[in-house]
């Protein structure tokens, strides 16, 4: 895949998001996130329900989700869903998904808050 970002710092930002970039490339679709919110990134298997139960996890433990992006390889193959929400999620609301028999990979990022990356 191709991913490409802009940066006004120096080489520790961009070995940074480099990094990044290549851990969230490995879920297998392009994906693009703001930063500014906590994201939930989730590879599973593409069928009915995972939506349903991801977003029922959240609702039980009064996360809200700001947005949500879904997308797939191919019908019933594997799909991936980015969701970003407004407060960060306990380990028990991770293992929770996690537990999800549809669920691949699961991966919860903070945003990076002005000043947090030294560039």
């Amino acid at each position: 895949g191709l991913y490409s970002f802009a940066s006004s710092g120096g080489s520790i930002a961009n070995s940074f998001l480099l990094v990044f970039i290549q851990s969230v490339a490995d879920f297998g679709n392009a994906m693009v996130i703001g930063g500014n919110y906590n994201t939930l990134i989730a590879r599973h298997r593409d069928v009915e329900g995972v939506v349903a139960a991801v977003t029922g996890v959240l609702a039980e433990n009064h996360i809200n989700i700001a947005t949500l992006n879904l997308s797939r390889t191919r019908k019933g193959q594997e799909a991936s869903m980015i969701i970003e929400t407004d407060s960060f999620l306990s380990e028990e609301a991770m293992d929770q998904i996690r537990q999800l028999p549809a669920i691949l990979s699961l991966m919860n990022i903070q945003p990076v808050k002005a000043g947090e990356i030294d560039v």
